[in-house]
């Protein structure tokens, strides 16, 4: 059974909402991110430089 690069990731947890290039050097393209102040996942369509959050789908 083949593992899948990057299978295992976990999302990053934050107090709030990310914030420009917030994770630099850590958060690649595809990962995710978390705020724990409003419940929103982020997703980085950024690179590993330069993360760019953008907000997965539509959340109430």
């Amino acid at each position: 059974m083949a593992v899948i690069e990057g299978a295992q990731k976990r999302p990053f947890v934050l107090e709030a909402d990310p914030v420009g290039t917030e994770l630099a050097g850590q958060a690649d393209i595809g990962d995710l991110a978390v705020s724990r102040a409003t419940g929103t996942v982020f997703t980085n369509t950024g690179t590993l430089a330069t993360p760019s959050w953008t907000v997965v789908g539509t959340q109430a």
